[in-house]
């Protein structure tokens, strides 16, 4: 009986652990992807005479092979 017992508390843990263990790994791993991506650029556009320019474009170029590129420009 005690067996019968602990084979029953067996099946029901070790599917939720599993379930656990790779959930927490993908999140780990999720939120090192996307830690290791973010970078800062900061500076000011400026012409020959060192006046800023406004309303200036700036493009930002891969040195990768993904050339896709998602970033945000503010004051």
């Amino acid at each position: 009986m005690i067996i019968k017992i602990l084979n029953k508390y067996k099946r029901k843990t070790f599917p939720f652990i599993t379930k656990a263990i790779l959930l927490f790994s993908f999140l780990f791993l999720f939120a090192e992807k996307t830690y290791s991506q973010a970078k800062t650029l900061s500076g000011i556009v400026s012409d020959s005479l060192n006046t800023p320019l406004e309303n200036a474009n700036v493009l930002a170029k891969s040195r990768a092979e993904k050339p896709e590129i998602k970033f945000a420009i503010a004051d």
